[in-house]
């Protein structure tokens, strides 16, 4: 079988009617792996679909009859597809059988299912609805622990909700317009709105608070790595941790701060350590200053006075390492002189 496109559009009603289900399961299998597939009403079978793929980043919008998938242990062992899946009701309900739980997710709803594991999607009526399925660590990154969610139907608050179905609503009608960047873009923000909703139904309060610190920790150390190059902002650190720049600032508002404040902080106490390293007392406070990430000396000793409440000069001297100027000349007063 040929791998489906980047992006294509499919509607079963410029088929002949018995060609239309055969056609629909090539589809349905194509995007979604293997799997059975069990129509509910008899002859001919209505359905179209959109989508996009951009690198292993995949959106599906649907509309279709009736009818039962199942995606069995032998399925997961036979195409070996190891990713998250959401799938967004519009319209319609459809019942799914997911992880040992049973869930009717209905219109204005959210589910989460692993492709790595068995699945069972029935609905009897026609349904409207939008997948979009991520790597597992793009979902890690942002929310670990997801193996408790994976099954159940999120709604969110009210608000949130009609948000995030509004955005998915409006993404998936201009799917195919829209260029790979702006496609990427808005699946990122999209992913967002439903890792939101899950945290705001579900009792994850537990797991999500360790995995935010966890995912501090290791961004934390990644800026810490890092302090000496002048190009690190919040897009190379959200970057570095697979996260969006939106969920960065999440992660550091919940400790009060922001992350370019925190790579601020983390600069002015390597330049106060330098500052009194004896080893450092040679070089001038420009080369530390640019040492430790700043662009420039002006914005550094700005930085440094506004944070430490002193000059760097001042407060090397406070801590008794001479600076390099004086450092020199006590060297040239031991020197003898000519005669």
């Amino acid at each position: 079988m040929n791998p489906a496109p980047l992006q294509a559009s499919f509607c079963t009603a410029e088929l002949f009617v018995a060609t239309q289900l055969e056609q629909w399961e090539t589809w349905v299998r194509q995007l979604h792996g293997q799997l059975s597939f069990d129509p509910l009403p008899a002859g001919g079978y209505k359905a179209r679909l959109s989508f996009k793929r951009v690198r292993d980043i995949q959106m599906v919008r649907f509309d279709a009859d009736g009818a039962a998938l199942e995606r069995t242990s032998q399925h997961v062992r036979r195409d070996l597809i190891d990713q998250y899946e959401f799938i967004a009701v519009l319209a319609g309900e459809v019942s799914i059988r997911h992880r040992r739980r049973r869930e009717t997710v209905r219109a204005g709803q959210v589910v989460l299912v692993d492709a790595s594991e068995p699945l069972r999607f029935e609905h009897r009526d026609p349904l409207s609805a939008v997948t979009l399925a991520c790597p597992r660590h793009t979902l890690h990154n942002r929310m670990p622990g997801l193996e408790n969610a994976c099954g159940l139907a999120f709604a969110g608050s009210h608000s949130l909700a009609i948000s995030a179905m509004a955005y998915t609503s409006a993404l998936s009608d201009t799917l195919l317009d829209l260029d790979q960047g702006a496609f990427l873009r808005t699946s990122d923000h999209l992913l967002d709105l439903y890792v939101l909703m899950m945290n705001d139904q579900v009792d994850v309060q537990s797991t999500e608070t360790a995995v935010q610190a966890a995912t501090l920790r290791r961004i934390k150390a990644y800026i810490r790595c890092n302090l000496g190059d002048p190009s690190l902002d919040v897009g190379s650190m959200a970057a570095a941790g697979g996260i969006s720049v939106r969920y960065l600032q999440t992660l550091f508002k919940t400790t009060g701060t922001t992350p370019r404040t925190y790579l601020r902080q983390a600069r002015l106490e390597w330049a106060k350590t330098l500052l009194r390293e004896h080893s450092w007392k040679t070089r001038s406070i420009s080369e530390i200053a640019l040492g430790v990430g700043f662009s420039n000396f002006a914005h550094f000793s700005t930085s440094f006075r506004d944070g430490v409440g002193m000059s760097p000069s001042e407060y090397r001297a406070e801590q008794g390492a001479p600076n390099a100027a004086t450092f020199k000349e006590r060297a040239a007063a031991r020197l003898p002189r000519r005669r």
